[in-house]
């Protein structure tokens, strides 16, 4: 049973480790962007019939999905082609036929609950060639019916969506915002344009202007942007607009007339309201900054309701039909839900990725992630990340660079014409733009061998130089032709020479740490330059990357040559070199990720895995090389790559090792070896890449790192036979087990003499007898001997031979009726050894052999 329970372990063993070697048979890039959920959401629609159904559309990513009232969210725009989602609406009468307006590219529309898109802008088209959708409106009372604003008026559909018909007659404004029904008289739409409010009362066929106050003394127009209409539920004359710089306008004759009700309000750009169905006089409305404010009165007095609410750019708000106390915020950094009247907020991102990132900086145990939301950092090779703003407000970060000397020492630049220092690893920012002039900043270098010396590159404002950490900046712009500065880098061997990448004039070069610069483009086709990045062991080994793909240089800048072969997207927006090998190369693309393993001379596409192309920042990791990342641009956050290692297997005769050939393993993992030798072998010995680490039958790699082999070697197993005899004893033992002889051993001419045969079996030999010849043959192995009674000559394997050259009397004799022969003869021309006790009278016989 014992034996039985140890094979059952051994097979669920090798099951799981042979599954486990299997499971990443190929590399491919993983999504690891816990912690950076979140994102700009621009609208929310919920499905009528089941309210933990929800979508939310957003800006860059698409549209995700909830099932579960926004506590899990998943990617849902298969077959969208432009990520930049402006509304969507859900068809009250059939709940899978989903439409959502993009920017630019019209209108897309699903009829499986989101699993699958297509476009439907019959009749929008036709008469422009994009166009963008600001919102949706289905109308419940006609099946078919749906309108739509656009920045070319309201374009109207009475088939679903199969084609589309431009309704503005009427509509002097014709940027439309929001578009509302009446749910009481569906003939009756308004429309909230860039220049005011309309009414139509025919179903859109004509408009007319409507926005009058109802002051007594004035006369007048709401002035503005009105962002959004929203229609009383109980009482459809009762109308509320929001307007994008005048607060929260009120209507109690369907528009005829307008009242300002913003008492209360400190934030007068409104984008979002809802009206509670169960009581209309509360109401919510979402803004451009100010989070939500509420009102119980029907907007005579509103007050802020935004606690727990991370941002206060609320650009949508829904709310449950079936419970008003429960209401979801989209903003520019995620979805919030409150359950208690907007009394609080909390986030509800998980698996809502929205960030671009745009920009990394490694360290030894840490990652830096610059996105457009600020600073990520990872202390687990990027399986976690949280966010280090603490000092930073609304920034988007382009670049960002570590200290080599001391870790803790970070610089970020964004794009709101600062640039950010942490001396605490991330956890405090704080300003450093003295002598910074209004510039976006592109990029950062720091100077290797003098860790205050600085330099940042602008978009318009050339290159400026810090001595001090940040304390100061001046402008180094002496021979810079083009002051749209994409990149640069710092030799870290020579810190004067310092390359700067243009957006217009390609390449410059300074060698006296930017003194000045002078032009560096001989051969370089496109002066477009994204990224450069210099060779970190031979600095002469420049490579640019740029609109038109990569090109490299061999001595330092004077010349270039374009190095595409296998480059099937030339656009090049980002580059890193290998640390240990800067030979291998990976570069980010408009359409993912590719490498080169020989210094760019040939370029593979490494895109498995990779759901989002779009890569702009790539980086590898100090601690594991093989480990390499991509930041996105299109939605899909960071991306994780492992270059996967071989460890090379190899087993000799008599026996095997498992797994065996080459086996790919992933970077810092374990991978585990079995040796195991054949029936009748044991294992020699075994070798780890050339080394030997004993006779063992089970080695790990552990935190494997680089390419390794291992070789197992396997000997034919030798059996020792050990047998006891006493002279005048019948009974011996083989090994420790007892035998019995047919007559006991005697002394004869001083020597032992036996029946020889029980001796023989024992070792699985043979023992004949010819009587007429009188001749004992006896065989074991490959060696036979041949004896004669009386006869001091024998034969061993047809060979003469004495049996006792120190005493010819030594003979092969029968006594009482038994064959007695010479033990010490026959023992060691077998090959085994004789041990004689005189005090005890014990002969011992050792004999090792198959």
């Amino acid at each position: 049973m014992k034996k039985i329970f140890i094979c059952f372990l051994l097979f669920i063993f090798l099951f799981i480790f042979l599954f486990h070697s299997s499971v990443h048979a190929d590399s491919e890039w993983i999504p690891i962007n816990n912690g950076l959920y979140g994102g700009f959401i621009r609208c929310l629609a919920m499905n009528p019939q089941k309210s933990n159904i929800i979508y939310a559309g957003t800006y860059g990513s698409g549209i995700f999905k909830s099932t579960n009232g926004g506590s899990s969210w998943t990617a849902a725009s298969v077959g969208i082609t432009n990520k930049d989602i402006q509304c969507i609406a859900v068809d009250p009468a059939d709940s899978n036929v989903i439409y959502a307006g993009t920017y630019g590219s019209g209108i897309f529309k699903s009829t499986n609950g989101g699993s699958s898109w297509s476009t439907v802008n019959k009749g929008i088209t036709d008469r422009y060639a994009t166009i963008s959708i600001n919102c949706i409106a289905i109308d419940s009372k006609n099946i078919g019916f749906v309108y739509i604003g656009t920045d070319y008026g309201v374009f109207k559909s009475i088939n679903d969506g199969s084609s589309w018909n431009e309704m503005n007659n009427g509509l002097l404004y014709t940027l439309v915002n929001s578009i509302s029904i009446n749910p009481r008289n569906s003939a009756i739409v308004y429309a909230a344009a860039m220049g005011g409010s309309f009414k139509s009362e025919d179903g859109g066929l004509s408009w007319t202007y409507i926005g009058r106050l109802s002051w007594a003394y004035i006369s007048d127009v709401i002035v503005g942007t009105v962002n959004v209409i929203s229609i009383d539920p109980e009482t459809s004359s009762t109308l509320y607009a929001g307007t994008d710089s005048s607060g929260i306008y009120k209507s109690i004759d369907s528009g005829s007339r307008w009242e300002l009700i913003s008492d209360g309000l400190t934030n007068e750009n409104i984008l979002s309201l809802v009206i509670d169905p169960e009581n209309t006089s509360i109401i919510y409305a979402g803004t451009n900054g100010g989070g939500v404010f509420k009102t119980k009165d029907s907007g005579k007095l509103w007050s802020q309701t935004s606690s727990g609410l991370g941002s206060r750019h609320v650009n949508s708000l829904l709310m449950n039909p079936a419970n008003s106390g429960m209401i979801y915020a989209g903003t520019e950094d995620g979805v919030f839900k409150t359950s208690d009247s907007a009394t609080t907020w909390s986030t509800i991102n998980n698996g809502l990725i929205y960030k671009w990132v745009y920009a990394f900086a490694v360290g030894l145990n840490t990652i830096y992630a610059g996105t457009n939301d600020g600073v990520f950092k990872s202390a687990d090779n990027g399986s976690s990340w949280s966010a280090v703003n603490n000092g930073m407000i609304d920034v988007s970060v382009s670049s960002i660079i570590i200290d080599s000397h001391d870790t803790n020492l970070i610089y970020a630049g964004t794009n709101n014409y600062s640039v950010f220092k942490s001396t605490d690893a991330g956890a405090t920012w704080s300003e450093i733009n003295n002598g910074l002039t209004d510039a976006l900043i592109s990029s950062l270098a720091i100077d290797a061998e003098n860790s205050g010396t600085l330099y940042a590159g602008t978009l318009s404002s050339g290159i400026f130089k810090s001595t001090d950490g940040g304390g100061l900046w001046n402008t180094i712009d002496n021979g810079l032709i083009d002051l749209y500065i994409s990149s640069l880098s710092v030799d870290q061997k020579n810190s004067n020479v310092i390359y700067a990448g243009t957006a217009y004039d390609g390449v410059f070069k300074s060698t006296d740490g930017g003194a000045s610069w002078t032009s560096s483009n001989n051969g370089l086709a496109e002066e477009f330059i994204c990224c450069i990045s210099i060779d970190y062991k031979t600095p002469n080994i420049v490579y640019a990357g740029t609109h038109s793909g990569v090109f490299k240089s061999t001595n330092s800048g004077i010349s270039w040559n374009p190095v595409n072969n296998g480059l099937t997207e030339t656009w090049v927006q980002a580059m890193v070199l290998d640390p240990q090998n800067p030979s291998l190369i990976y570069i980010g693309t408009e359409n993912g990720v590719f490498k080169s393993s020989d210094g760019a001379a040939s370029w593979m596409p490494i895109n498995k895995g990779l759901t989002d192309t779009n890569v702009l920042s790539v980086a590898i990791n100090l601690s594991i090389p093989q480990m390499v990342y991509a930041g996105t641009g299109g939605g899909g956050g960071i991306f994780k790559y492992l270059n996967q290692l071989a460890i090379t297997s190899s087993a000799g005769q008599g026996g095997s090792i498992l797994p065996t050939g080459e086996v790919l393993v992933n970077p810092g993992g374990l991978q585990t070896f079995i040796i195991t030798p054949q029936s009748g072998y044991k294992i020699s010995g075994v070798k780890v890449d050339g080394a030997s680490v004993g006779a063992v039958s089970l080695y790990t790699f552990n935190n494997i790192t680089s390419n390794h082999t291992i070789s197992a070697t396997f000997e034919k197993e030798i059996k020792e036979t050990v047998m006891i005899l006493k002279i005048g004893n019948k009974t011996f033992t083989v090994n420790g087990i007892s035998n019995t002889l047919d007559s006991p051993p005697i002394i004869k001419n001083s020597r032992t003499l036996l029946p020889i045969r029980a001796i023989i079996e024992s070792l699985n030999g043979t023992v004949l007898w010819e009587a007429a010849e009188r001749k004992v043959t006896v065989s074991l192995g490959a060696t036979n001997i041949e004896l004669w009674i009386g006869k001091n000559i024998a034969k061993v394997n047809g060979v003469n031979k004495l049996i006792d050259s120190a005493n010819s009397k030594v003979v092969p004799e029968i006594i009482n009726s038994r064959t007695m022969l010479p033990l010490r003869f026959i023992a060691e021309n077998l090959g085994a050894t004789v041990n004689w006790d005189a005090t005890t009278k014990t002969v011992t016989i050792t004999y090792s052999g198959g």
